[in-house]
């Protein structure tokens, strides 16, 4: 989530370096906000402690304990995923700053491609509480557009990812939205030097950190089959 939220400032500081043209063109749809969420009636709670009792029901019903080896091996509906997503972030401290920016978070699954997303307001942000790294270019981009920063975005990832010798790889297809933008890959990389390569080791590395090895994820129709374990604390 962190990681994300950096790639999106990113961007947004990126769109000041192009034409006036670009930037008029390129706001209406990075401003836009997704159907699901101004349709919805209820916004998914962040609370940490209920997310914490979904995510270990979840995880429950998944996992099989033997000889001292927890595996994990079961299916997933989208709105589990969802929790799962939406748990990882309201349990772990280190999302704090962002969290408190955070309006809402969707995860789907539809004929095996996965959108999973947030909805954020950067001036919720708490500055204080980030790097420094993180403040310089939040401070930038409220220079350079500061009414992007007292209104709520959207920013996610879309593709079909798989598995391989238990690591996460992205498809050619992922890009990564902001609003109803849509950024390639390619274009993240050319724009920013931003690589596949590095979104792929941050995931990677964050379900490292979480104690999964997944051996195997596919996602099938609006589901994901998961296989894999999960290492003792």
């Amino acid at each position: 989530m962190k990681k994300v939220g950096l790639i999106v400032f990113a961007i947004l500081l990126g769109v000041s370096l192009g034409t006036l043209a670009a930037i008029s063109l390129s706001w209406k749809r990075a401003t836009q906000l997704p159907e699901w969420y101004t349709s919805q009636k209820q916004a998914a709670s962040l609370d940490a402690t209920e997310n914490a009792i979904a995510r270990d029901r979840i995880i429950r019903e998944l996992t099989t304990t033997s000889g001292g080896t927890t595996r994990i091996n079961g299916e997933l509906s989208a709105t589990e995923v969802n929790q799962l997503v939406v748990g990882a972030i309201a349990t772990n401290p280190s999302y704090g700053p962002v969290l408190e920016g955070t309006r809402d978070v969707n995860t789907t699954i539809q004929n095996g491609q996965v959108q999973s997303g947030v909805v954020v307001n950067l001036s919720e942000i708490p500055t204080e509480q980030l790097n420094p790294a993180e403040q310089a270019l939040l401070e930038r981009i409220s220079r350079t557009f500061p009414a992007l920063t007292d209104r709520e975005i959207y920013v996610g990832l879309e593709g079909s990812p798989s598995f391989e010798q238990g690591r996460l790889l992205l498809s050619e297809d992922t890009v990564v939205r902001i609003g109803d933008l849509r950024l390639t890959l390619n274009q993240l990389q050319n724009l920013f030097g931003i690589s596949r390569e590095q979104i792929e080791q941050q995931i990677n590395q964050k379900l490292q950190q979480e104690g999964l090895d997944l051996s195997s994820v596919e996602f099938q129709g609006d589901r994901a089959v998961i296989q894999g374990e999960v290492r003792s604390p």
